[in-house]
């Protein structure tokens, strides 16, 4: 087993100078759950740092807020499914029958697509303040995001205990890795005409990175979780975000945004992870 761990953490240092982190949107704001995507056009509060910084110079208004969001998906059950595996694996090893069977169904269950877990959260202070055609928005924006994946070994899965490819010899295994980033900004958007607004943010990145991977019968949910967050990494970039807000009639809005537009690195175990730029659109 001590050998297996070897040859993940050899995986995981040549894996991680080409890894880009390509998160989703996080839900920041309550109005954000019910508007999705459509609040990139809709936003009238101080979110709109994140959603929108060209909001900030429609809404017109001195606007404080602080808001906090966990997602957590959990498509298969993973953490059952590995703490079960690990659960019977003295049987497997004994040769009961029932156990590898349950063993085999386990794993082939993990090995289809989108059978990972992943966790978004945000928390932070914003505030704007209008200023005749333009506004200014001061934030501190916390926003964290972790993935995990499971990789199956799909050659060792005989149920005969005498074969080199016995079940009980099975090297699968879970891959973890996230990025909580703390992200301090200054805001500035101003209107161009009647009908046009344009917003951007400056801000600095400190990101704490996070990588690990273990096979599943070395431990437990648990341990995987503490070992994954003794893998953390710290480093910091500036970024910038941009947002147009566009409303040709009124009540019709049309927004873009484009998050990390510098697409800034951060350190992870033995290499670098890539924050992709985000885009989002949205029409209300």
């Amino acid at each position: 087993m001590k050998k297996y761990g070897i040859i993940l953490l050899v995986m995981a240092f040549l894996l991680a100078p080409a890894m880009a982190q390509a998160v989703q949107f996080s839900i920041v704001g309550p109005r954000a759950l019910g508007m999705g995507g459509a609040n990139v056009a809709a936003v009238n509060d101080s979110t709109a740092v994140y959603w929108n910084p060209a909001a900030l110079a429609d809404f017109k208004k001195v606007d404080i807020r602080v808001p906090l969001s966990v997602a957590l998906r959990d498509h298969v059950g993973l953490k059952d499914t590995v703490d079960r595996i690990n659960d019977i694996h003295a049987l497997v090893l004994a040769d009961n029958t029932a156990a590898i069977s349950e063993t085999i169904n386990l794993l082939n269950d993990l090995n289809k697509p989108n059978t990972g877990a992943d966790i978004d959260a945000s928390a932070g202070l914003l505030v704007s303040i209008p200023l005749q055609k333009s506004a200014i928005a001061f934030s501190a924006l916390g926003l964290g995001y972790a993935g995990l994946y499971p990789t199956i070994d799909t050659t060792n899965m005989s149920t005969n205990i005498a074969l080199p490819t016995f079940v009980g010899n099975n090297t699968s295994y879970v891959t973890g890795i996230g990025i909580v980033t703390v992200e301090p900004a200054f805001s500035f958007a101003t209107q161009f005409g009647e009908n046009l607004y344009v917003g951007a943010n400056a801000k600095m990145i400190n990101a704490s990175t996070y990588l690990y991977s273990q096979t599943i019968t070395s431990g437990d949910f648990s341990n995987f979780t503490d070992n994954l967050d003794n893998s953390k990494t710290t480093s910091n970039k500036a970024a910038v975000d941009a947002g147009v807000l566009f409303a040709p009639i009124k009540s019709f809005n049309i927004g873009l945004v484009g998050r990390n537009l510098n697409s800034p690195e951060f350190s992870i175990l033995g290499g670098k992870l890539e924050l992709e730029r985000q885009y989002r659109a949205g029409v209300a």
